[in-house]
């Protein structure tokens, strides 16, 4: 048990954290996919929680958090394996299920919660992905010395929608592998404005972080599910974009649901105009194969904002990235 700022922080097993998980899910505000329309308010914090308890095979850690008048919350921190590989430093997500409105019932947490990260993991990195509607927790990861690096809203286009009409001067289609060296070299060229230009820890990273993205695409090159779209864009039958996502993981509480999410898309400096093609092509693809497609866009990223909005996209809350170097 870790103890301090008048909050509790306490390990406990995953039927444990299940159970709990459970007696607070009902009143949770914030699920992921509450305003997707693809699921009731019940079925959507089902999905949410069984996501949250889920991923056996990861080493995940439960804690049961207690503050202030009775309040109690959930606690996940999961290692993550390929990061930590890959960066050669120990690095961790942290996660938080509560159902608390008092501004005053998590007084302490951060305080708790920072000398509990130090004593049970030494030393390493800590991210946190918070819902833009969710003051408290980030209130209290602010508290425990996290900074903020991101925020990016989700945008949805649901598979009833029908795709606005486009007309563009660029070719959007499936990737083939002869694509391959005009995909990298576009890579190349990119400097990705996000978390990891923003955070001083990943400065001395730089190579790593394209190394990251290079293993990202080629991962999405070789997929084999057909669903899964993975595209390129043509200006004059050469290649001047990438862009691809895939189906997310949805527990069983889905009931056979599918999104189309974890995109990916960057495009050469002469064809910033690439975008809509793709976003386009991705409507048209999400109407035969999946219920829903979830696209993010950083909100100071108007341009990408204007084209998801003109293209039918409706924004479904956001999330704040945030990390700790402890």
């Amino acid at each position: 048990m870790f103890k301090k700022g008048g909050c509790e922080i306490t390990v406990v097993d995953r039927l444990r954290a299940r159970n709990v998980g459970w007696d607070l899910i009902n009143k949770y505000q914030y699920s992921h996919f509450r305003l997707h329309k693809i699921f009731n308010k019940c079925g959507a914090q089902r999905v949410h929680l069984e996501s949250f308890i889920s991923d056996e095979e990861q080493q995940n850690h439960f804690f049961i958090v207690k503050g202030r008048a009775g309040a109690t919350g959930l606690l996940k921190l999961n290692r993550l394996d390929w990061d930590t590989l890959h960066f050669c430093q120990p690095m961790y997500r942290i996660s938080f299920i509560h159902n608390e409105t008092n501004n005053l019932a998590w007084e302490g947490l951060g305080e708790c919660m920072l000398a509990m990260l130090i004593s049970f993991l030494g030393e390493g990195y800590v991210d946190a992905a918070v819902d833009h509607d969710d003051y408290l927790w980030l209130n209290v990861l602010f508290d425990a010395g996290f900074r903020l690096y991101d925020s990016k809203n989700r945008y949805v286009f649901r598979a009833h929608q029908r795709p606005v009409d486009l007309r563009a001067p660029f070719l959007c289609r499936d990737f083939l592998p002869e694509d391959m060296d005009s995909v990298f070299g576009i890579l190349k060229e990119i400097n990705f404005a996000a978390k990891f230009s923003r955070d001083p820890f990943f400065d001395g990273r730089k190579e790593k972080v394209k190394a990251m993205y290079e293993s990202w695409v080629r991962g999405l090159m070789s997929r084999n599910n057909c669903d899964d779209p993975v595209l390129v864009v043509e200006r004059n039958t050469h290649v001047v974009a990438f862009g691809a996502g895939e189906k997310l993981f949805l527990p069983p509480a889905a009931e056979g649901k599918s999104v189309c999410g974890n995109s990916l898309f960057f495009c050469s400096g002469s064809a910033a105009g690439s975008y809509p093609a793709l976003v386009h092509h991705l409507t048209t693809h999400t109407r035969k194969n999946f219920d829903a497609l979830e696209l993010v866009a950083s909100i100071t990223n108007y341009p990408a904002i204007r084209v998801l909005e003109r293209l039918g996209l409706q924004i479904a809350a956001g999330v704040h990235s945030l990390a700790i170097k402890l």
